[in-house]
């Protein structure tokens, strides 16, 4: 994808990891629905929501923009 930098090897992949863990507690923190939702991550995808009866809701692919993006330092940096 035009704009996006790779970063190489295991720095890349930490900055990953991150970007999950705090998209998942962004979710958790905003989601406002009255029956209580699980989240998994790094599932099949980086992150799942399933409901109480175990049923699949959403399964998400985080990712991020570069640096260089006018949203840095914004929620805004995730897609998904």
């Amino acid at each position: 994808m035009p704009g996006l930098t790779i970063l190489p090897g295991s720095q890349g992949a930490l900055r990953g990891y991150r970007l999950q863990h705090l998209y998942a507690l962004y979710r958790l923190l905003c989601t406002t629905t009255s029956e209580p939702l699980s989240f998994q991550l790094e599932g099949t995808e980086d992150m799942e929501v399933y409901d109480p009866a175990g049923t699949l809701l959403e399964a998400i692919q985080v990712k991020a923009l570069s640096l260089d993006s006018p949203r840095t330092g914004s929620i805004n940096n995730y897609w998904v």
